[in-house]
């Protein structure tokens, strides 16, 4: 509501900055009434409409007001990032006057980003992918957050790393195909950036 403060700290910069590498902000009043909202494409560089499917999510208990929560988002635009933070005083400390929401797109950008990181080849894929590597065993739930591992030949392993959401369901999941050798160094990497990144 702050016009002022818009202008001074929700500029284009923030979404530009590569450490945080954001695509959208919404704040909440204590109600969960949305007083500001912007969204932003990072490849174009230019602000556009906050991911709608978001909207359907604020009042949901998956995304508390009274504490702080992160997690993976699956959005009709895609899956998502998702910080939810609540609004205290510089002390951190009550009443509480709402919320803010941040969210970053887990996209093809971003799985190339982690790739480099981990010197790995990554694929996200969605809940529904069939993967013939994995055979049944993702589609029956049997991959947990605990990963995956199928030897394809005699010195090549498939496996992933599955990915749940805010409320504990099936949200995707990172394939990584590597010698068996240094299989079991990268999965376990991928599990470690990952528990950082959401």
């Amino acid at each position: 509501k702050d016009k002022r403060f818009v202008e001074t700290n929700l500029v284009d910069e923030i979404f530009q900055d590569s450490r945080l590498r954001l695509n959208f902000v919404i704040f909440l009043d204590a109600a969960t009434k949305v007083v500001f909202e912007k969204g932003y494409d990072r490849v174009k560089n230019e602000e556009v409409p906050v991911p709608q499917g978001i909207f359907g999510h604020l009042a949901d208990t998956g995304l508390p007001a009274d504490k702080v929560k992160k997690g993976f988002l699956a959005l009709p635009e895609g899956l998502f990032v998702v910080v939810s933070h609540p609004i205290l005083t510089s002390k951190k400390t009550g009443p509480n006057r709402g919320q803010l929401l941040m969210g970053r797109k887990f996209d093809s950008g971003e799985m190339k980003r982690l790739s480099h990181q981990l010197e790995l080849d990554l694929t996200l894929h969605s809940p529904n992918t069939s993967l013939p590597a994995l055979g049944s065993a993702y589609t029956l739930g049997v991959v947990d957050s605990l990963g995956w591992v199928i030897p394809l030949n005699s010195e090549t392993i498939a496996g992933g790393v599955a990915l749940t959401d805010l409320y504990g369901k099936p949200a995707g999941l990172i394939q990584v195909t590597k010698s068996r050798k240094i299989y079991q160094r990268g999965l376990s990497s991928v599990g470690s950036v990952l528990g950082a990144v959401a």
